[in-house]
């Protein structure tokens, strides 16, 4: 189980994020406005994800500021990245475990 928490800034709906496989096609996502009117909140996904490599990728025009942070788990156990302050992007590569 992939586990990804993103808490939004002052700016949310600057804030989005995509997951991609192997092949380039994106599995999951939230698109810049997704957190429109969602200040300062965190928000919680799980995913089951084959085997594979994916990348993930964070989108911000100018980072999260004050509070804000994204981290991704396996099993809730393993941090696999964390970030906060960053310029428009960030990226990040992991390798999912089929154990859904």
């Amino acid at each position: 189980m992939f586990e990804l928490e993103v808490r939004t800034d002052i700016y949310p709906d600057e804030t989005s994020w995509e997951l991609l496989n192997s092949d380039g096609e994106v599995t999951q996502s939230v698109e810049e406005g997704g957190y429109d009117d969602e200040h300062e909140k965190t928000f919680n996904y799980k995913y089951c994800l084959s085997a594979d490599t994916y990348t993930f990728t964070i989108f911000d025009i100018d980072g999260l500021s004050g509070d804000g942070y994204y981290e991704g788990n396996i099993h809730g156990r393993t941090k696999i990245f964390y970030g906060d302050e960053f310029e428009n992007e960030e990226t990040h590569s992991f390798s999912g475990e089929d154990l859904c």
